[in-house]
Order: C-alpha cells, then sequence, then structure tokens
C-alpha cells in the first residue's frame, strides 16, 4: 500500500521544495488523502456490519413466527417489531410514534412526497411532551442545508486540488500518475454526491414547510 502512496508523496515533496504549495498545505493534502482512503477501505466493513445487525433482528423475529411452539403473544410481539424495522427503513426513524406519523404523511400527501422524504429530517420531526408528533422548522432546518453545502464545497475544493497537482505536473508525472490523480478526484466527487444527498435540499425544505403548513391550517 506504501508503495501505491510513494508517487503521490514524492510528487508533493517536490512541490514543497520548489515553494509551489506551502508545508502546511501538503500537510493537509495528505491528511484528507489518508481519511478518504481510510473510508474507502472501511466502507464496505462497515455496510456489511450494518447490514448483519439489521437481519440479525429480522432473523430473529421470522424465528419466532415460524416457531410452531411460540406463543400468540410472542408471534404478536414478533410482528410488531418486524413492521417497525421495515418502516424504519422506509422513513429512518427509530421509535414508533414518529413511523406512523411520517407514514400518514406520506400517505396523506403523496402527490408532494413519498416516505423516504423524511429521512432527511430527522431533527425536524420532534415529540413533543403530551407524545404527539410535530414538524419543527426555521433556522436549524436552514442550517443543516447550509451544512451540507459547505461540505459538499470543501470535497469540491479537494477534488479540484487534485486536477490542479495534475495539470501543475504536467510534464514531471507520466500518464499513470496523471490517471491516480484524476480517480482520486472522481472518487472524492463521488462520496460528495452520496455525502449530498444526506442533507436536505432547498426544494426538500419548502415541501417540508408546504406540509407543516397544511397540516397546522384549520380545517372548517
Amino acid at each position: 500500500m506504501m508503495e501505491f502512496f510513494e508517487p503521490f508523496v514524492k510528487f508533493i515533496q517536490y512541490c514543497t521544495d520548489n515553494g509551489v504549495i506551502e508545508a502546511g498545505t501538503a500537510l493537509l493534502i495528505v491528511m484528507c488523502m489518508i481519511v478518504f482512503c481510510l473510508s474507502l477501505f472501511k466502507s464496505e466493513f462497515i455496510i456489511n456490519m450494518i447490514h448483519s445487525i439489521k437481519n440479525h433482528r429480522k432473523n430473529e423475529c421470522l424465528k419466532i413466527l415460524s416457531n410452531e411452539h411460540a406463543s400468540a403473544e410472542q408471534r404478536l410481539c414478533a410482528e410488531f417489531e418486524l413492521s417497525r424495522l421495515q418502516n424504519k427503513e422506509l422513513c429512518g426513524f427509530d421509535d414508533v410514534l414518529s413511523q406512523r406519523y411520517c407514514v400518514d404523511l406520506a400517505t396523506k400527501y403523496q402527490n408532494l412526497v413519498t416516505i423516504s422524504f423524511f429521512k432527511k429530517f430527522h431533527s425536524s420531526i420532534v415529540i413533543c411532551n403530551c407524545f404527539t408528533v410535530s414538524i419543527r422548522t426555521g433556522v436549524c432546518l436552514w442550517g443543516e442545508w447550509f451544512i451540507g453545502v459547505i461540505y459538499s464545497i470543501h470535497l469540491i475544493i479537494i477534488a479540484g486540488l487534485f486536477i490542479f497537482l495534475s495539470a501543475l505536473g504536467n510534464k514531471e508525472l507520466s500518464f499513470w500518475k496523471h490517471a491516480v490523480l484524476y480517480l482520486m478526484a472522481m472518487g472524492i466527487l463521488c462520496l460528495c454526491v452520496v455525502i449530498s444527498k444526506q442533507f436536505p435540499s432547498r426544494l426538500d425544505i419548502r415541501l417540508l414547510e408546504e406540509i407543516k403548513r397544511q397540516v397546522t391550517q384549520p380545517t372548517n
């Protein structure tokens, strides 16, 4: 693995020695690249581990339902738990109150949103003191959108930096080194697309505000 990074490290060292970039900038580039590569190597392991945990709960519920000696109460609890896990995959919420609220909203306003729409709004669907669920909008919601924009811009700058390094070392680098830099830039841009989908967009926020307006609108 160190042999794979050796050309990149040498190029960073060349740019630092010739004053093209500062030492602090070079250190930042190396740290960002290490974090990015570790996330790629570990992402599959983390995803498989999460899936195994989810499937473990489902398998336990299915085992109870298929058990002839299980009591009616156990079967009923297993059915409820299995339904809760399925709803969690749809709307992203773990508690039953929020799940039912999102399912009701998705059913009532199916011309506006789907059930997966609410996955982006974990902090906006809140449970009040009387165990009633409501929608919370405002500055905090737009703050989440702003954080998503800043994070996306950060990744785009890193990807552009790799492209800049490739253009800067046009004569010093061989073809495969340019290819590695462009592949890294493409990987970061793909990561940017995936991460940006986890944050609400301006259209998503406006749709949620419209749903809240219709929910709170008094009926005649």
